[in-house]
C-alpha cells in the first residue's frame, strides 16, 4: 500500500477468531416405502407439500397426510428417503415414519442414537387402541435409544376427513415452527396443531397425567384453541437429565454446531494459542445462546462453562485437544402451581 499524503488510512487484516455457526434444527426426514411410480428416487427433497402430487407420486395415504401435517403446522424443508443408510448421509434433526412396523422404528430409534444430531417422533399404528402404544415404547426403548425418542398419543382427524391418521407429521412441523419462532430451546408443547379438527381419542385430565407418568406426550382438545400438543417429553425416564425433549435437542443443537465449526482446529499446534482460540469461540457462542435464553443463569458465568487450559489437556491422550463444556439448559415448567388466599377484613 503506496501512501501519497499525509492522512489516517485503514487497512482490513484477517481476524483470528472463527465465529461458530448455528446448524439447523428442523428439516425433518419421513421414511416412506416408495417414493414414485418409477421407483427412480431413494431420497427427494422437499421445499412444498405440492411437489408431492408431482414428484413423489406413489406416497401412501398415511404418508400424504404426514407430508402435509409437516408443512401445515410450520415446516419448510424435509426429505423422503426410503431406507436408514439413505437417512445417515442426510443434514436432518427430526426423523418420523407413519408408517413403519415395531422392528424399522426400533432401528430408526438406534440410528438417531447413533447420530446424536436428530430425534424419532413415534405414535401408535392403532389409533384407537392406548395399549398397543405401550406395547410399541416398550419393545421400541427396550434398545437404549429412549432420550433419543419422543412418543405422542392419540391420533387426529385432519379437516373435512373422517378418518383419523398419525400425527407425526403435525407434530414435527410444530417442533420447527416454535424452533423458528422461540429457538429449540424452547419446549413444543402448549402448541396448537392446524389442519386437524379433533383427536381419535379424547382424554381427561387424569388420564394425560396417567400418559404423562409414562413420558407420553398427549394432544388433546382444548376449548378455543383446537388440538393441543399437551407434553414435553422424551421416552428416557432413568436419566433425569433427558427427560425433556428440548434440552436434548438443544444439547445436540450445541453439540453439532461446535463440531462442525471447530473443523479448523485439525492439526494446528497443541498449545495455549489454540486453547484460548477454542475458549473464545465455543464462549462468544454459549454467550449467544445464553443471551438468547437457551441457557439459565442471571451472568454467563452461571449459565455455561468452557475449560480448554494445560490442565485439561493432562487428562487428554497425545495428539488430543480437550474441551471440557457444561451447560445449564433452561427446562420447562411442567407444571405451574398457583397458591390463592382469601383475606378477611
Amino acid at each position: 500500500m503506496t501512501l501519497e499524503a499525509p492522512g489516517v488510512t485503514f487497512t482490513e487484516l484477517a481476524g483470528g477468531s472463527h465465529p461458530i455457526t448455528a446448524t439447523g434444527t428442523s428439516t425433518a426426514a419421513f421414511l416412506v416405502s416408495k417414493i414414485d411410480s418409477a421407483d427412480k428416487h431413494k431420497q427427494l427433497q422437499l421445499l412444498s407439500y405440492n411437489s408431492t402430487t408431482s414428484e413423489a407420486n406413489s406416497l401412501t395415504d398415511a404418508e400424504k397426510a404426514a407430508v402435509k401435517g409437516f408443512f401445515d403446522n410450520g415446516g419448510s424443508n424435509c426429505y423422503l428417503v426410503k431406507d436408514i443408510d439413505t437417512l445417515k448421509n442426510l443434514p436432518v434433526q427430526i426423523v418420523a415414519s407413519p408408517s413403519s412396523k415395531i422392528a424399522m422404528l426400533a432401528d430408526l430409534a438406534k440410528h438417531c442414537a447413533d447420530m446424536g444430531d436428530r430425534m424419532l417422533i413415534i405414535s401408535t399404528d392403532d389409533e384407537k387402541k392406548p395399549e398397543n402404544l405401550m406395547q410399541l415404547r416398550n419393545n421400541i426403548t427396550s434398545v437404549g435409544s429412549n432420550k433419543y425418542v419422543a412418543f405422542y398419543f392419540p391420533w387426529v382427524r385432519p379437516a373435512g376427513s373422517a378418518s383419523a391418521v398419525s400425527p407425526v407429521g403435525h407434530v414435527a412441523g410444530a417442533w420447527a415452527r416454535v424452533d423458528g419462532e422461540r429457538g429449540v430451546h424452547k419446549a413444543p408443547a402448549n402448541v396448537s396443531l392446524d389442519g386437524v379438527t379433533d383427536v381419535s381419542v379424547s382424554l381427561a385430565p387424569g388420564d394425560v397425567g396417567t400418559w404423562n407418568e409414562q413420558n407420553v406426550n398427549c394432544l388433546r382438545v382444548v376449548p378455543g384453541r383446537g388440538v393441543v400438543v399437551w407434553g414435553a417429553r422424551t421416552a428416557e425416564k432413568g436419566e433425569p437429565d433427558w427427560t425433556f425433549l428440548n434440552v436434548r435437542r438443544l444439547v445436540s443443537f450445541l453439540e453439532s454446531s461446535i463440531k462442525e465449526s471447530i473443523q479448523w482446529a485439525m492439526f494446528e499446534p497443541n498449545d495455549e494459542r489454540l486453547w484460548s482460540s477454542l475458549r473464545r469461540d465455543i464462549g462468544a457462542f454459549l454467550t449467544a445462546q445464553w443471551r438468547h435464553g437457551a441457557l439459565k443463569g442471571s451472568t454467563a458465568a452461571e449459565a455455561f462453562y468452557v475449560q480448554c487450559d494445560e490442565k485439561t489437556q493432562q487428562q487428554a491422550q497425545a495428539g488430543t485437544v480437550l474441551c471440557n463444556i457444561g451447560i445449564a439448559p433452561v427446562k420447562p415448567a411442567e407444571f405451574v402451581k398457583i397458591s390463592i388466599q382469601q383475606l378477611t377484613s
